[in-house]
C-alpha cells in the first residue's frame, strides 16, 4: 500500500497515529454500543411522551479543536448578552446539526450574520444550526430555511439537522464532493 513506501519515521509517525485514532468505523461501533446500551436514554425515548430524534456524528476535527463545546451536534443557541437579547426576540426553533466536511467561509458567515457564536466553540458546523433557526425565525419553513443555510456554504459538506419544531423530519444536504452522510 502506499504507507509501505514511506520510509522510517514517517512510517512510525503514521503508524502511532493510526493507533491512537483506531480503525476505520470503530468511533461508530463505540457510539452505536453507547447508546443502544445507555438505560436511561433507552428509557426516556420509549416514553409515550417524547417526541425526539437522536442525531448523532463522530469526526476528527478540521477546523476548531478537538473539545467539548465543538462536538456534534450542535446547536442554535448564540451567546453574549446583546444577542441573547437579540436573538430572544428572533429566536426560531431549536435546532441540532452535524457536519462531515468543511465550512469553508464559517468566518466570513459568522461576520457578515451578526452570529454570537459562544468563544468556547471553534468549530465551523455552529453556523449551521444557527442560520437554519435565524430562517424560521423569519418565518421560513424548515425546509427552505436549511436550504438557505446550505446554499450559502462554501465547501464540501454533507450535513444532517433536526428541528424541534418538526422531529418527524430529518434535513439532509450533500454539497460538494466526497463527504458522506
Amino acid at each position: 500500500d502506499g504507507s509501505a513506501r514511506l520510509s522510517g519515521d514517517v512510517l512510525t509517525i503514521v503508524h502511532k497515529a493510526a493507533a491512537e485514532i483506531g480503525e476505520l468505523g470503530d468511533n461508530t461501533a463505540v457510539l452505536r454500543d453507547a447508546i443502544r446500551s445507555d438505560e436511561l436514554l433507552q428509557r426516556a425515548l420509549r416514553s409515550p411522551s417524547v417526541d425526539g430524534i437522536v442525531l448523532g456524528h463522530t469526526r476528527w476535527a478540521s477546523i476548531g479543536i478537538i473539545s467539548q463545546p465543538n462536538a456534534h451536534p450542535q446547536c442554535s443557541d448564540e451567546a453574549t448578552a446583546a444577542a441573547a437579547d437579540a436573538a430572544t426576540a428572533a429566536a426560531g426553533p431549536f435546532v441540532t446539526a452535524v457536519l462531515n466536511g468543511d465550512v469553508d467561509n464559517h468566518a466570513d458567515i459568522v461576520a457578515t450574520e451578526d452570529l454570537a457564536i459562544p468563544v468556547e466553540v471553534t468549530t465551523d458546523a455552529k453556523v449551521i444550526p444557527t442560520l437554519i433557526s435565524r430562517g424560521l425565525a423569519r418565518g421560513l419553513d424548515p425546509r427552505d430555511a436549511f436550504r438557505e443555510a446550505v446554499v450559502g456554504l462554501e465547501g464540501s459538506v454533507a450535513i444532517g439537522a433536526a428541528v424541534t419544531d418538526t422531529l418527524d423530519r430529518l434535513l439532509l444536504a450533500l454539497r460538494g464532493s466526497g463527504q458522506a452522510l
